[in-house]
């Protein structure tokens, strides 16, 4: 289960996290304005979480975790969804909080979510966007 605490500058000063798309499974949530980039990339499947019974979209993005199979030929990713980029975050009304047991916060994560002077850094920053569209 996860332990969310509400995102504070002063709390999670020195919070590192790895890089978006480092982790999550190869079945990736997407949201409606991301439907029609998702199917030009990958498969799209209508999935159920077994914990709630909700059904949502997914794209398949791999067959296995980890896995990536919707590079373009200039070796981006020919779709990125925004969980990726929202990864051990959650929408709190109108806070963030995170999740620090999530894989993103482990061993090995660089980037961090705050500057010496407290404000957001652009990793964050794309966090933020990401909760925003999805929440939209």
């Amino acid at each position: 289960m996860a332990s969310l605490e509400l995102l504070n500058s002063d709390t999670h000063a020195t919070v590192r996290m790895k890089p978006a798309g480092q982790g999550g499974g190869p079945l990736v949530r997407v949201v409606a304005s991301e439907i029609a980039a998702a199917a030009a990339a990958c498969p799209l499947l209508l999935s159920k979480y077994a914990e709630t019974g909700a059904f949502y979209i997914g794209a398949l993005t791999g067959f296995k975790p980890g896995e990536q199979l919707i590079d373009s030929p200039d070796g981006r990713s020919a779709f990125r969804p925004l969980e990726a980029d929202r990864e051990g975050f959650f929408a709190s009304g109108e806070s963030i909080a995170l999740d620090r047991s999530h894989a993103r916060f482990g061993p090995g994560a660089s980037e961090s979510l705050f500057d010496v002077d407290g404000t957001p850094t652009p990793a964050l920053r794309a966090v933020q966007g990401a909760l925003g569209r999805l929440v939209a």
